[in-house]
């Protein structure tokens, strides 16, 4: 049952990872891929809750420490270990996730271990699946097993005769010794640093703090080749040989080894100088300290750390291409150089080796770690940094689009024509651009000009009387008849005289004519009306069922809203108004 349970379980991480990477619970953005791994004990057997781990037929050959004599130096100690596995057979007898523990060493009264996973597996500083050289690949239940890896990782055991929880910094070195014998010898090695914790439950790989960390160094099918095992010599008993390097390092002392003066900083064209914003503080580049170019953060900046490239300019991304150091991705800095010396912390001037913490798209990998010097990253930000202001970014990106669309709006907008009443210089369908700017600013009106207004309030009760209803948003279109001081004289039959001009017959008369006639039943007869100021008389060039001003009185200037410039549509009709 145990089993079962243990196969449902890893299924449903497999599932909640595949979901994860595919952005459906809403994690982070990007462009880019991002790793999905096998949290530590779901590919384990279990005895009584705990895993079946074993340093059965592992040994310690041979230890040489180093000590560092000079009270100035930012090492501690240095230590070598040979470690004896047992052999390429006994290995392979062990399942995914399962692995050999070397006995413990010591390196300036720090405890670590080596483990060995020969079908993959590993990393207990990370329950979830964005840890670093977790597992393995997780695929598609439906594709197999996920692919096996040899992996190789440095655990911290504590402080020597001291079971209280300790923290150390340290870089080390992890190297597997090559047996081939179809070509030439080679060994495998893998180096990094962390800042070691002594619990589990320290562990927190995303602000650089780790109890055991590592890499696996090759895939599990080409591990018989490396160690020059044949067909037929599959029970040779030979060990596997692993060599282990730690450093212990003195981070007081290294910060407190003079810097040099004469960094050039204006590759990274910063202000070193006046107060700091908000805006200024959220886009610090977290090597600086107090904006003094000639210092780093050291807590910041570190071995083990995740940090991300920043532009400050496009002409900077070619060679940030060329580098490796892709901007907007996540880094965890494997290892620190200065003059070709281990550091722990940044300096101005340092080295970083570089490999991103999630795979990414074919086309921006390569070999891993890059190693990219300081200055030649424009900027240097945290993930969470980043994450706020590509956040605020978006977000002010987004309120610009709609900032610029709402001004656009009340510049110009489009309007559909729904009735006969223009016919035929407008026609039902017609798309119309319309000018909304011009009519705020030029308050003039003129006679002939084809104007939309708001609806004034007689003809809302016109509208209602009739059964219908009237939006904020509706638009009437009609030409100006008549301008302010001009004599309006409306006929029952419908006709219009503007200054005892006829500007019906010939003008508005040219759409097919309604044949009850049933427009005459509004029209409202005038004669000799003066039209007053800040008022037009409009009406509709299908005059035989339009329903304008002969009806509902002048215009209110104030009420027009806008001018029709161009049709957009139908094209063939496409071009300005008249």
């Amino acid at each position: 049952m145990l089993n079962l349970a243990n196969e449902w379980i890893t299924l449903v991480v497999i599932v909640v990872s595949t979901l994860s990477c595919s952005g459906v619970f809403g994690f982070l953005p990007v462009p880019l891929s991002r790793g999905n791994f096998f949290p530590a004990g779901l590919q384990t057997r279990q005895l009584n809750g705990l895993f079946q781990i074993s340093n059965e037929g592992s040994m310690i050959t041979t230890a040489e420490a180093v000590n560092i004599p000079d009270s100035n130096s930012p090492i501690f100690q240095r230590t070598n270990v040979t470690v004896s596995f047992p052999s390429f057979l006994e290995l392979m007898d062990l399942r995914q996730g399962e692995c050999i523990i070397s006995k413990p060493f010591v390196c300036h009264d720090h405890r670590f271990c080596v483990k060995l996973y020969p079908r993959g597996g590993g990393h207990s500083s990370s329950f979830s699946n964005d840890g670093f050289g977790m597992a393995y690949k997780v695929t598609s239940p439906l594709k197999g097993r996920p692919e096996e890896r040899v992996g190789m990782y440095l655990q911290y055991l504590g402080k020597r005769n001291d079971d209280a929880p300790s923290t150390v910094d340290a870089t080390f070195a992890l190297r597997l010794k090559g047996r081939q014998r179809s070509s030439r010898k080679f060994d495998v090695e893998w180096r990094a640093g962390m800042r070691f914790v002594s619990t589990v439950e320290a562990s927190n790989l995303q602000q650089g703090y780790a109890n055991d960390f590592g890499a696996h160094l090759m895939q599990t099918t080409l591990f018989q080749d490396f160690l020059g095992i044949s067909n037929d010599s599959m029970d040779d008993p030979t060990p596997v040989i692993a060599e282990v390097e730690v450093i212990i390092h003195n981070k007081e002392k290294e910060e407190q080894q003079p810097l040099l003066n004469n960094i050039n900083s204006t590759s990274r064209n910063e202000n070193t100088s006046g107060t700091t914003s908000f805006f200024g503080a959220l886009g610090k580049d977290i090597r600086q300290v107090d904006r003094q170019p000639s210092s780093h953060d050291t807590e910041e900046v570190r071995v083990g750390k995740i940090v991300v490239p920043i532009l400050t300019n496009l002409s900077q991304r070619p060679k940030m291409f060329q580098l490796g150091a892709y901007p907007g991705v996540e880094y965890r800095i494997l290892r620190i150089l200065k003059d070709d010396q281990e550091r722990f912390t940044s300096c101005p001037g340092a080295d970083y080796e570089l490999k991103p913490i999630y795979p990414l798209v074919a086309q921006l990998e390569r070999p891993w770690p890059v190693t990219v010097n300081e200055r030649e990253i424009p900027r240097l930000y945290t993930p969470s940094t980043y994450n706020l202001i590509s956040a605020v970014g978006s977000l002010f990106t987004a309120a610009t689009g709609l900032f610029t669309a709402f001004v656009i709006s009340q510049a110009i907008s489009l309007f559909f024509i729904p009735s006969k009443s223009m016919d035929p210089t407008l026609q039902v369908g017609d798309v119309l651009l319309v000018d909304k700017v011009s009519p705020r600013v030029m308050r003039q009106q003129r006679v002939n000009d084809i104007v939309l207004f708001s609806p004034p309030s007689k003809l809302q009760e016109i509208v209602a009387k009739s059964g219908g209803k009237l939006s904020s948003r509706d638009l009437f279109v009609k030409r100006i008849a008549a301008a302010p001081g001009d004599t309006v004289t409306v006929k029952a039959n419908g006709d219009v005289y503007v200054n005892d001009d006829d500007v019906v017959t010939g003008q508005r008369d040219l759409c097919e004519a309604e044949p009850l006639r049933l427009i005459e039943k509004y029209i409202k007869p005038t004669k000799d009306e003066v039209i007053e100021m800040d008022y037009v008389f409009v009406m509709g060039d299908c005059s035989s069922v339009s329903v304008d001003s002969r009806v509902w009185g002048p215009l209110e200037t104030k009420q027009i809203v806008g001018r029709p410039i161009v049709r957009l549509w139908p094209l063939e009709k496409f071009g300005p108004l008249k």
